[in-house]
């Protein structure tokens, strides 16, 4: 496979393929969508490549109202993330490298 795909739903099942894809040396792609998603397991927060999250889970997750600055601070708390995108409706969406 060219990359894991995980929407933060299923943890039990998704650290499964977590350890597989390290294995594999497949990058790792998360979507979260709630804050519940990352917190639910924090080890796929720590093992995903890229980071893809609505702006109301910037917010929450780094407490920071300016979306840029979260962003900032995500990529800085997880420096593995190659980047981290933010979806804003239909006003599109702000990737971070």
């Amino acid at each position: 496979a060219a990359a894991l795909v995980l929407d933060g739903r299923h943890p039990a099942a998704a650290l499964q393929l977590v350890r597989e894809a390290a294995r594999l040396a497949v990058p790792v792609f998360l979507d979260c969508e709630r804050l519940r998603d990352a917190a639910a397991s924090p080890v796929l927060l720590r093992a995903a490549l890229y980071l893809n999250c609505p702006r109301a889970f910037v917010r929450a997750y780094t407490g920071c109202n300016d979306l840029l600055l979260g962003l900032a601070n995500i990529l800085h708390a997880h420096p593995q993330l190659r980047f981290v995108s933010a979806t804003l409706g239909p006003d599109g969406a702000v990737l971070m490298l």
